[in-house]
């Protein structure tokens, strides 16, 4: 297990499990210009 101390969200506060899901995979992440931070 990888724990992280934020969850990757959007401007609108909902949780990228696109993102969760490529870094498990091993996969590329691909477009982040939705996130908050």
């Amino acid at each position: 297990f990888e724990f992280v101390k934020t969850l990757p969200k959007t401007r609108s506060g909902k949780i990228v499990r696109r993102m969760l899901r490529a870094k498990e995979l091993g996969l590329p992440i691909g477009d982040v210009s939705t996130l908050e931070e």
